[in-house]
């Protein structure tokens, strides 16, 4: 591996505290290795094999959930240094039970999760370092369904839009903020028609409640 992508590793929340020299060692002891896909590859199908972990280290990926009636629903958007696959890994699932794809060119690194927390392989303040981190980005992870699940709860587009937005000022301890979504994707992730998501969005904006251009929203209610 180059030094450029253990650079990127090193942005990824898992080795936060680590330093290179521990790097050096978690990708020797995980057999980690990077690799590339271009825009609609799928990276991580339904009935994929589980016990690797995916890093971003370049571009962006989907995370959807497909029903049995065809339709999916947008359950996350990663960037650079989001992990892929831990909850899957962590619960030693036999498959994923979503579909991660490449929504630009982009590129993984990936390792064995098993290797990275059992102390037969990895021992130590080491291990316990990434342990600890581990279970502060699932604990994370868990907050985060939680928001989505309050979000969904509501029933008019209304409603789930200022839920969506007032998580997300709040996250971001802002007014203004970047949701990373653009309009198809906002409304795959509220499970809402495109088309009547963006007039509502539009009528918010005419009322003064919102303001927004792009993915960058500002909530003025």
């Amino acid at each position: 591996m180059d030094k450029l992508q253990k650079n990127l590793l090193m942005e990824c929340s898992l080795f936060s505290g680590i330093n290179h020299n521990d790097l050096d060692r978690i990708i020797n002891i995980t057999s980690a290795m990077p690799k590339s896909y271009q825009k609609g590859d799928t990276i991580i199908g339904k009935t994929d094999g589980r016990g690797r972990i995916g890093i971003v280290t370049r571009g962006k990926i989907t995370e959807h959930k497909y029903h049995i009636d065809g339709s999916s629903q947008l359950m996350k958007i990663y960037s650079r240094s989001d992990i892929l696959g831990l909850n899957e890994a962590a619960s030693m699932m036999t498959g994923s039970p979503n579909t991660y794809t490449a929504y630009t060119d982009c590129t993984v690194v990936f390792l064995w999760y098993r290797n990275l927390v059992d102390s037969s392989y990895l021992n130590g303040d080491l291990r316990l370092a990434v342990l600890r981190n581990i279970s502060r980005i699932l604990a994370e992870e868990n907050i985060r369904s939680v928001h989505t699940i309050d979000i969904l709860s509501h029933y008019t587009i209304r409603e789930r839009i200022k839920a969506f937005l007032n998580i997300q000022q709040e996250m971001h301890k802002s007014t203004s903020f970047d949701i990373s979504m653009n309009q198809v994707q906002l409304a795959q992730y509220l499970r809402v028609n495109r088309s009547v998501l963006s007039r509502e969005l539009n009528i918010m904006r005419k009322e003064g409640l919102i303001d927004f251009k792009g993915s960058v929203y500002t909530v003025l209610y």
